[in-house]
């Protein structure tokens, strides 16, 4: 006979293995990762800059191999149906748009045939753009990024993260000071930098986050750019990981 505990145990034992086969083993949603996204937006904030405008990449690390541009354009047009889509350079590249809201998603499907109906290397890259940050900003993108990788990936994507905030103060005397400030405020180590007048780029490594580039033999996953405007005197500060994806 099965004492109560034996039984419970048993139960339990049950519906494990029954999680298991019927949750754990259904493909995984490709879940978007915005952790530095909000990391950089609330450092930014932090220290008096307003979020002007953030973008998110996405690409797989594999190309979608032996398939024609065309073949790959009828997918995603059955699977983005809300996207309007548009045909670049000689027909080498597919961009697809869709506006959501204060959100602009952007998808790109580029070939290494100029010839649409040729199989190949077609290699895929998604963006999500914004305009400013915060908590329902950061749940909303979730969702989108979220639901448009589910389709458009097969596995788990690479996340490329760019923030850019503005102020209206001059920052021209105090860029070291900025740029030290924001190397320390993400336990980062300098690897290289540009400085010309009222600009200042830096490339550099922490091990806050695994992923990283390899750069002159360096691991390299955080950029940063700080620039100030004479026409609107306004200092932008850009923060990209692992590196800084739109103009600064």
């Amino acid at each position: 006979m099965i004492t109560g505990k034996r039984w419970i145990s048993s139960l339990l034992v049950i519906v494990f293995v029954f999680l298991v086969f019927t949750q754990w083993n259904k493909p995984s949603e490709a879940q978007a990762d915005l952790s530095q996204a909000n990391q950089f937006a609330d450092v930014l904030q932090q220290k008096g800059l307003t979020v002007s405008e953030w973008s998110i990449y996405a690409r797989e690390t594999e190309s979608q191999s032996n398939k024609s541009l065309q073949k790959v354009e009828l997918e995603l047009e059955s699977k983005l149906p809300n996207f309007s889509w548009t045909h670049e350079k000689e027909g080498s590249k597919i961009v697809g748009v869709r506006q959501i809201g204060n959100f602009k998603e952007r998808v790109v499907a580029t070939a290494d045939s100029q010839i649409l109906k040729q199989d190949g290397q077609v290699y895929i890259l998604y963006q999500l753009i914004g305009k400013n940050w915060s908590e329902k900003v950061k749940n909303q993108a979730s969702n989108i990024i979220t639901k448009s990788l589910s389709k458009i990936f097969n596995k788990k994507p690479k996340i490329f993260t760019c923030v850019k905030g503005t102020m209206g103060d001059k920052l021209e005397s105090v860029l070291q000071g900025m740029k030290s400030d924001l190397l320390k405020t993400f336990h980062a180590t300098e690897l290289e930098h540009v400085k010309e007048g009222a600009f200042i780029s830096v490339s550099a490594y922490t091990k806050q986050w695994n992923d990283a580039l390899s750069v002159n033999q360096k691991k390299m996953n955080f950029q940063m750019a700080i620039r100030e405007n004479d026409v609107d005197h306004k200092t932008t500060v850009t923060l990209g990981s692992p590196i800084i994806t739109v103009e600064y």
